[in-house]
C-alpha cells in the first residue's frame, strides 16, 4: 500500500520494526527454498493494492469473494497473507495463485481487487493446496497455529542474529509463518519445483 513520503511523514518506530520484520520473513522464505534446492514462483505484493492511498484502502466496501472462488476453483496452489494495522484497523492482504489456470488473485479484506496471469510451472511441481488460507486469522498466537496445524511439524527459526526484535518465524512443510509480538502477521505457502538442468 502506498504511504506518504517518509521524509515528510516519519513512520512510528514500532511500525518500521513490523515492516522490517515482514520484509525479513519474505527474504527468509527465498533463502529456505534455496537451501532446499527448490525454486519458488514469484509472488509480488498486489500492484492494485500498492497503488491505493490509505483513505482509498480503508474506504473499500467489505465483500468476501473468497468463498465463491474456493467453491469454484478449490484451494489455491499457493498463497500469501499479510496483516497490517492501519488507523487502528487490521487490514488483511492476500494473494492466491492457481498455476494450472495461470491465474493470480489479489484480495483485501476478502474483496477481490485484481487478477493477473501467471507463467506455467514445470511438470513435477508440488503445490501446497492442502492448506486453507481462511484458516489463518489475525491475532493468532504461535500456540493457536500449532494447534491448527495438527500433525504438521513446525520448526521455530532463530531470528536473533538478524536483529529482529519481537519477531518469531516458524516453518513447516511448504509453509512459513511470521509472528510479531506474539501475533500472526504473515503466512506463505510455497510451491516446490524440480531443478531444471541448464
Amino acid at each position: 500500500m502506498r504511504r506518504s513520503n517518509p521524509a515528510t511523514s516519519p513512520v512510528p518506530t514500532h511500525k518500521r520494526s513490523s515492516h522490517r520484520f515482514l520484509i525479513w520473513v519474505t527474504v527468509l522464505a527465498v533463502l529456505i527454498l534455496t537451501v532446499l534446492a527448490c525454486n519458488m514462483p514469484s509472488l509480488t505484493h498486489p500492484a492494485a493494492i500498492s497503488n491505493m492511498t490509505l483513505d482509498q484502502a480503508l474506504a473499500v466496501t467489505p465483500r468476501d469473494d473468497r468463498p465463491e472462488i474456493l467453491k469454484r476453483m478449490g484451494r489455491p496452489d499457493a498463497f500469501r497473507i499479510t496483516f497490517e494495522t492501519l488507523n487502528s484497523k487490521v487490514v488483511r492482504y492476500e494473494q492466491w495463485s492457481y498455476f494450472d489456470d495461470q491465474t493470480c488473485m489479489d484480495f483485501m479484506n476478502g474483496t477481490l481487487v485484481s487478477t493477473e496471469k501467471l507463467d506455467p510451472l514445470p511438470d513435477g511441481s508440488i503445490f501446497a493446496s492442502e492448506y486453507d488460507p481462511q484458516s489463518f486469522q489475525a491475532g493468532m498466537s504461535p500456540q493457536d497455529v500449532t494447534t491448527l496445524m495438527g500433525d504438521t511439524q513446525l520448526t521455530q527459526l532463530d531470528t536473533a542474529d538478524e536483529g529482529v526484535t519481537g519477531g518469531q518465524v516458524m516453518a513447516g512443510q511448504q509453509i512459513l509463518l511470521g509472528f510479531d509480538q506474539g501475533q500472526l502477521v504473515y503466512v506463505e505457502t510455497l510451491v516446490l519445483t524440480p531443478q531444471v538442468n541448464q
